[in-house]
């Protein structure tokens, strides 16, 4: 779905393309895949840790982690987390090249048999003609089953 302030049609098609994406990212993180995603995240990607297991003290004292290694501690921690992505509204901004991706997700088994929701920002970039994730932010929801 794309943001309210899309009012053209390739702001439009931009949000659509950039929440494809990041629909993609969630089948990486559920199944560990990454070969097909990589190419869409920046090199100076950066995210800030959300659950507690999964993330060294330094990476919370800095905020900041890779996203790939972050998910596989999670994963390794966690094995029965799973994610999806329950609502994303994108705003694109083509003439200064930016994008915005707010997302609402659904997590199960953070830890085992806790759903719990929360919500999140993707930023985005284009870089050299190409759209490519630059950070994700994200608030940790509260259990609710």
């Amino acid at each position: 779905m794309s943001g309210p302030n899309n009012t053209n049609p390739l702001e439009r098609d931009i949000a659509l393309y950039l929440e494809s994406i990041l629909a993609d990212i969630k089948l990486a993180i559920n199944t560990g895949e990454w070969d097909p995603v990589r190419r869409y995240i920046a090199p100076e990607f950066t995210c800030e840790p959300v659950f507690r297991p999964c993330a060294t003290d330094q990476d919370i004292s800095q905020g900041l982690c890779d996203l790939e290694e972050y998910i596989k501690m999670c994963r390794s921690v966690l094995p029965a987390m799973q994610t999806e992505i329950v609502d994303v509204v994108t705003d694109v901004d083509v003439r200064h090249g930016r994008a915005a991706s707010f997302t609402t997700f659904r997590t199960v088994g953070v830890p085992e048999g806790v759903v719990r929701h929360s919500v999140g920002r993707f930023q985005w970039r284009r870089i050299q003609g190409e759209w490519k994730l630059t950070s994700h932010m994200s608030a940790r929801g509260m259990e609710v089953e």
